[in-house]
């Protein structure tokens, strides 16, 4: 799309968020970031110069690209990761890949502030960055309503965590938050820390009396109590940060009883009338969940706990993205998936029910029924992972070889891609042959 001048193009871009001040409910600023389909369909060179901000003053019906300055020099375009408004401060507030957190009051200038949390000083991000230096890839914000409180997240470009900070007086100065909690999460197949931070990372900043609770979605979603007492989340639950959902399982089990789908995207909540209960909202790979009280239904962060999350999916229709699946040699019942990370779902009955089970969890990729023995079931995660079942589809994620067929190891330390394909030779029985890089 074009604005009405005609002098912009959204093409190649995704908006990450979209923010509406409260003194004039007219002006939105949005978020754009330079999205995977641009750079599929050739649209970010030479230039990149869509990335930033935009603000609009007539509710969307025309918009104008924002002015964004560093130091004083008005920077090159960048990517915008999020947005959002401090009623209270009357500042909209953005995350500025490469360059650090940037304020507004109109959202047409924006202006780098100049208190950054953590390693964002104007050294290691200068108005003229490289990717080398400047530690923020993407960054998210949480505002607390009705409080001169927020909260930012951000990673680096290699996933790294960078913490959390909060601050009380609009940016003038940051604390550091503890988030041990989510660093040691305690899932034994994965899913701690801010692994993909830089595609999945989220947070909501929620009042509850004079506490906040505070929830960060990456992979799982977590949530801990701001209190006088813990200030930053260094007590003991739930005064620090707790794994509300386990999606890639905790010892004793492989899952956790709140089975809510991992990769977490968005947040929303909406308090009552008197506070005392609030309504969640959390959208992710798998749909959309929610939770009817946070404050009295999300509490433990125990493996196998009971958390009050309801999937609200069940009318979606089938969202299950098949990476590829195999066929039994000669039932036509029999079909083994790869779902992403919907593990390796398979079936049996594919005739007669439109009934799966997951034989395999994680993240499902490439996967092969042998014919000479349909019994075993080969199915892989990310990278060089396959690994081998001899149970048909009885197999169980416990049943898959723990030491697997074939790694990085077995083909010299090479590496693959996120799915590494292959295909079990059809001459030369119990050969496979593995496409890595």
């Amino acid at each position: 799309r074009h604005d009405s001048t005609g002098t912009r193009s959204f093409a190649g871009l995704g908006f990450r968020q979209l923010a509406f001040g409260a003194v004039n409910p007219r002006l939105a600023v949005a978020a754009a970031a330079g999205a995977t389909q641009g750079v599929i369909e050739g649209l970010e060179d030479p230039v990149m110069a869509n990335r930033g901000l935009y603000y609009s003053n007539d509710s969307g019906a025309s918009w104008n690209y924002a002015t964004v300055k560093d130091a004083g020099l008005t920077i090159d375009p960048s990517s915008a990761t999020s947005v959002v408004y401090n009623a209270t401060s009357r500042q909209f507030f953005a995350s500025i890949q490469w360059h650090g957190i940037s304020a507004s009051t109109d959202g047409a200038t924006c202006d780098r502030l100049n208190r950054q949390p953590g390693g964002l000083s104007p050294v290691s991000c200068p108005a003229t960055p490289t990717t080398s230096t400047c530690l923020l890839y993407r960054g998210e914000f949480a505002v607390v309503p009705g409080r001169n409180e927020m909260y930012f997240w951000y990673v680096d470009g290699n996933n790294g965590d960078r913490l959390i900070w909060q601050t009380r007086n609009g940016g003038s100065s940051w604390t550091q938050i503890n988030d041990d909690g989510i660093t040691n999460c305690g899932d034994v197949l994965g899913g701690c820390g801010t692994e993909q931070g830089s595609y999945n990372l989220e947070l909501a900043a929620v009042p509850n009396g004079q506490v906040t609770d505070l929830y960060a979605g990456a992979v799982n979603l977590y949530k801990c109590r701001i209190t006088t007492a813990s200030p930053s989340c260094n007590g003991s639950a739930p005064d620090t940060f707790i794994n509300l959902t386990h999606a890639f399982g905790c010892p004793p089990s492989f899952g956790s009883i709140a089975h809510v789908h991992p990769y977490q995207h968005a947040m929303s909540f909406l308090q009552t009338n008197d506070n005392t209960r609030v309504v969640m909202y959390f959208a992710n790979d798998g749909g959309i969940y929610r939770a009817l009280d946070g404050y009295t239904g999300l509490l433990t962060g125990t493996c196998g706990g009971s958390n009050q999350f309801d999937s609200l999916n069940q009318k979606l229709g089938s969202i299950t993205q098949f990476i590829s699946f195999s066929q039994h040699p000669t039932d036509p019942n029999t079909l083994l998936g790869g779902a992403e990370n919907n593990g390796s779902p398979a079936t049996s009955t594919s005739q007669s029910t439109s009934s799966w089970v997951n034989v395999n969890a994680g993240d499902g990729g490439y996967n092969q029924i042998n014919p000479d023995d349909p019994t075993q079931l080969f199915t892989a995660n990310t990278d060089v992972s396959i690994e081998l079942c001899d149970l048909g589809v009885d197999c169980r994620a416990q049943d898959f070889s723990s030491v697997l067929v074939v790694s990085n190891a077995t083909v010299g330390g090479d590496s693959g891609p996120f799915f590494t394909p292959f295909i079990l030779d059809p001459q030369n029985s119990g050969e496979l042959l593995v496409g890595t890089c």
